[in-house]
């Protein structure tokens, strides 16, 4: 029930946030899961074997070209290599 308890009042759960956080994420996960239906559970294990055996560590089954995703793990790369302890310009004021 954690899952459901983010509108409670944060003396209720003060130290729970994050585990609370994890495991409302968990029951939506599972519910789109089970709402979205695209490919059968075969197929995502066989990827996901695949995947492994190609040395893949995000397996995304329908995706054709593997170079789309690539392209995303860079970008998302680059911005996280891109942090400064220091705050951006663009936040400064005038």
């Amino acid at each position: 029930m954690i899952a459901f308890s983010g509108p409670a009042p944060s003396l209720v759960m003060p130290r729970r946030a994050v585990y609370a956080g994890g495991l409302a994420f968990a029951v939506a996960m599972s519910q789109t899961l089970s709402a979205v239906r695209r490919m059968s559970a075969d197929d995502v294990v066989t990827a996901s074997l695949r995947g492994l055996e190609l040395g893949e560590v995000v397996v995304a089954p329908g995706v054709e070209d593997a170079s789309l995703l690539n392209a995303i793990f860079s970008a998302e790369l680059a911005a996280f290599n891109a942090q400064s302890p220091e705050l951006a310009s663009r936040y400064r004021g005038n």
